[in-house]
């Protein structure tokens, strides 16, 4: 077995022993002596940490355990590609704390990120190597070319090890594990980059964290959550390879044969099926089709009777059904698919016709037939051929039924709207079940899609009788009530299924009180109620165990927390301040509404410091500030705007702009930088040209105006533009 360094492993009592050259264990133990104890860095539960140290005497590498159990993760030969990418995050996350204690690896390879029969390992030196020691020592001693694509330039150059440097190693990993090659001169991720492929968003960041530039480099945060990500997405369709190791594929190289018919037949049909302008062809020449034989046939054939007219409408829609099919047949699978999909909405105008010969078009009772009957057409072309855009079609069909038969059902009830859309949306969720036993997600997806709009339509219509005297504890509860049907959907197996429903309850416990504070906008508890309800939100993202271990599910649970908490003060404070400046406001019941708008910000930025460290990503404790400076500079600078001779919020803003840009700095906070410089500048033009236009002609005021931006342009190229990727590295 050949080591970590190029020698032969043997095994005593204490680990293994690699018989490494003695030039480069002479050289590793020099480089090594200065350099932190690595072994006093935190630990992770998840990675099996190896340590090695350089024994000179013995011309040695002495390990803490026995490398013979374990593999590099690109020869594990029983090693799905879903498998491998989750060992790549829990090394990532396992870097995570020794890269806050300022301890760095710097020698991310294949020989350093094993595969052992409990998980990954990560083979780390006892006292942390200079900067491009061990890739220089190797080197010399006859390592092979293709470990320098393992390192970052700044490492191959001996130059730094940094965070950016064990992304970039951690990144070539990866291209190795996606592609079968190393990075060396080229990034190439083949069938992988595809955009239907489950690795193609993981594939574009790895390709952006291969940066000769540090600074233009993800996060490790960022890379272990892609990593995550993509092995979730690509587990179900993962298989384990079989033979000498599932990664040792040869770059592409273009075949100079000729092409076979069949291989330019499944060639062209590949490329139909990717094509956008495709789909735009069909969709434009489908709707003037659609249109067109309408118009012809019910409108402008004055030579045929209305009994003539429908018939020729049937036998156009016939015609279209048998093209599609025998078009199909033929090898245009797509292109017959669709005029199958056009027949079937040409049933719409089918039914119009016939309602109109009898001379009830203006009855809901015969449209909700004639609409059940168009959608089980739909339905079932969807299940046929496993179709989203059929099931698609099928599921606003269903919605049409619905609205008629309840239109043909009313009995002027005020309650009826509300417990009909409930019915709807149970209907729906049936629907969503049985498409997706028949079909799969091709067709469950947009049932359940329409039974989330149903059930949050009738929330809302229940909402609304709160102004009704006689209903008014239904309207107060029905809402709530759909929040707990939506919530005992979400105990479906189906991940796809639970999703909605949850995003179904969590956007009713989001908007629900938003909508009772606007509605009883007299009374300040409702507003307050919203507000409670979305700061627990947001911190239930950061601190509940099923939010915070899945960044999809914490980014949603953050933001529904933070419209509920942001909505309802922002828009009573523009109904209740409008009419006022600024300091006679304070003086005022009103200046709660202002002093709501000030303090929810400053408490959504404080909350962002103390969760930090809880965010799966940086782009979780990034939107909390996002959204809590777009409420202050984006209120305050409307009403800059609305009331110029308020200097109020001008100075209010200008003032809290400096501290938070001046917080922001001291804290490496990129958003609360970026955003308060943004809002800063924004408002100085604005009252450049308020305060100065009576003053100076307005030829004046733009010629001024252009003279700054193309200072501004200047500073920006001289001092601003290079500090920018910069931003990445902060908070």
């Amino acid at each position: 077995m050949q080591g970590v360094f190029g020698g032969e492993v043997h095994h005593d009592a204490n680990g293994s022993i690699e018989r490494a050259p003695r030039a480069v264990v002479e050289a590793l133990s020099l480089a090594s002596r200065d350099g932190p104890n690595a072994t006093s860095a935190p630990k992770t539960s998840a990675v099996t940490i190896v340590t090695y140290a350089f024994d000179v005497a013995r011309e040695a590498v002495a390990y803490s355990a026995d490398l013979r159990e374990s593999l590099p993760i690109d020869e594990a030969p029983a090693l799905a590609r879903s498998t491998a990418l989750a060992a790549l995050a829990d090394v990532a996350a396992a870097l995570a704390p020794r890269h806050a204690v300022g301890i760095f690896h710097g020698d991310l390879r294949p020989a350093t990120v094993r595969i052992g029969p409990r998980g990954p390992w990560l083979l780390i030196p006892a006292r942390t190597l200079a900067p491009g020691a061990s890739l220089a020592a190797r080197l010399r001693n006859g390592a092979p070319a293709s470990d320098v694509s393992f390192a970052a330039p700044e490492v191959v150059t001996c130059f730094e090890a940094t965070e950016a440097s064990d992304v970039y190693a951690l990144a070539a990993l990866t291209h190795r594990i996606l592609s079968g090659f190393a990075p060396l001169g080229q990034i190439d991720f083949g069938a992988a980059r595809d955009p239907r492929a489950p690795f193609a968003e993981l594939a574009d960041l790895v390709a952006s964290c291969l940066s000769a530039t540090p600074a233009r480099r993800a996060s490790l945060g960022t890379l272990e959550a892609a990593l995550r990500f993509a092995s979730k997405s690509a587990a179900r369709m993962d298989t384990a390879p079989s033979g000498g190791g599932p990664y040792r594929a040869e770059p592409h190289v273009p075949r100079i044969a000729a092409t076979s018919p069949a291989q330019a037949a499944a060639m062209q049909e590949g490329a139909s099926s990717m094509s956008a302008i495709l789909v735009l062809v069909l969709v434009v020449g489908g709707f003037f089709v659609l249109v067109g034989a309408i118009w012809l046939v019910a409108v402008n054939w004055d030579a045929l009777g209305e009994v003539g007219r429908f018939a020729l409408l049937g036998i156009l829609t016939a015609g279209v059904a048998v093209g599609g099919v025998v078009a199909e047949r033929r090898g245009s699978e797509r292109s017959g698919f669709a005029l199958v999909i056009l027949a079937s909405q040409l049933l719409w105008a089918d039914a119009a016709y016939l309602l109109h010969l009898l001379d009830v078009v203006e009855k809901p009772g015969p449209w909700a037939v004639a609409s059940a009957a168009v959608t089980a057409v739909t339905f079932g072309l969807a299940v046929w051929k496993r179709s989203g855009l059929a099931a698609s079609l099928a599921a606003a069909g269903f919605g049409a039924f619905g609205a008629c038969l309840g239109a043909f059902l009313s009995t002027g009830s005020d309650l009826g709207p509300a417990t009909w859309g409930c019915v709807v949306a149970l209907g729906y969720a049936a629907l969503a079940a049985l498409g997706h036993r028949l079909a799969r997600e091709a067709v469950g997806v947009p049932f359940a899609v329409g039974a989330l709009a149903c059930g949050w339509l009738s929330a809302f219509i229940g909402l609304v009788l709160l102004n009704n005297e006689s209903h008014r504890s239904f309207g107060t509860l029905w809402p709530y009530a759909m929040m707990a049907l939506a919530a005992a959907c979400a105990f479906v197996p189906s991940d796809v299924y639970r999703a909605t429903a949850l995003v179904a309850a969590g956007g009713l416990i989001a908007l629900v009180p938003t909508f009772e504070a606007l509605i009883r906008h007299d009374v300040l508890a409702y507003a307050i109620v919203a507000i409670a309800i979305g700061f627990a939100g947001v911190a239930s993202g950061f601190v509940t165990p099923w939010a915070s271990r899945d960044a999809t599910r914490q980014h949603t649970v953050v933001l529904l927390g933070l419209i509920s908490a942001v909505a309802a003060p922002s828009i009573l404070f523009l109904a209740k301040c409008n009419d006022k400046d600024g300091l006679d406001v304070l003086g005022t019941p009103a200046g709660v509404y202002l002093l709501l708008v000030c303090a929810i910000p400053t408490t959504l930025i404080g909350l962002s410091y103390g969760v930090s460290s809880r965010a799966t990503q940086k782009t979780t404790y990034r939107l909390v500030e996002l959204v809590a400076l777009l409420q202050f500079f984006g209120l305050f600078t409307l009403e800059s705007l609305l009331r110029f001779d308020d200097f109020f919020y001008p100075l209010a803003l200008g003032g809290v702009a400096v501290v938070v840009i001046g917080a922001g700095v001291a804290t490496r906070r990129a958003t609360l930088v970026m955003l308060a410089s943004v809002a800063l500048l924004l408002n100085l033009w604005i009252q450049y040209f308020e305060k100065l236009r009576h003053a100076f002609p307005t030829s004046v005021l733009v010629l001024g105006f252009g003279i700054g931006l193309l200072g501004f342009g200047v500073l920006y190229e001289r001092r601003v533009r290079h500090l920018l990727p910069q931003l990445d590295s902060w908070a």
